[in-house]
């Protein structure tokens, strides 16, 4: 059984504020034939009280 890494992009646009931008977004599928793991983390992971 082997294990597999596939990387998916989504795109679109984020409003924030009256602002709108163009914004891409990584997701990851991480699994086999049988079960899988979606990873989809849009920002950089930081310990909590990281400024």
């Amino acid at each position: 059984m082997s294990v597999a890494v596939e990387n998916l992009v989504t795109s679109g646009t984020f409003s924030l504020d009256g602002g709108t931008w163009e914004a891409d977004n990584n997701v990851w599928i991480v699994g086999t034939e049988d079960e899988c793991v979606i990873i989809d983390s849009p920002h950089d992971a930081y310990p909590a009280g990281h400024p």
